[in-house]
């Protein structure tokens, strides 16, 4: 069917942790591009070359802070896995828009929700 995963990932993020950190994932389609920011500054870039416009047939529920198969009941009809762990911070915020944002767009927002907007 065409469909492909594609993970953005950024080991060893510094102060993350015991703080509110803004995160951030953006997604180009005409460069086919992810990028990962914290607290407004990009901190990974990944290139899926080709990959184009998102679609999405039949996506399901939406799932922040765990994978679908810990949920309770599993959202993927199997079993939970022991290996799979939760967040265990807290979630604000959660966006999402219908375009790619800029570097600048995002570290505007992250400023503005710094002042309470």
């Amino acid at each position: 069917d065409g469909a492909a995963d594609i993970f953005v990932s950024k080991d060893g993020i510094q102060n993350m942790f015991d703080v509110w950190t803004n995160l951030a994932l953006s997604y180009d389609a005409v460069t086919s591009t992810f990028k990962l920011y914290k607290d407004g500054s990009p901190i990974a870039t990944t290139l899926a070359a080709g990959f184009g416009p998102l679609t999405f047939s039949n996506p399901g529920k939406l799932v922040f802070g765990t994978v679908q198969f810990m949920t309770t009941p599993p959202l993927n009809n199997g079993t939970s896995q022991p290996w799979a762990s939760f967040l265990t911070g807290q979630l604000d915020e959660v966006r999402m828009y219908n375009k790619a944002l800029t570097d600048a767009e995002v570290n505007a927002l992250v400023k503005l929700e710094g002042r309470g907007k």
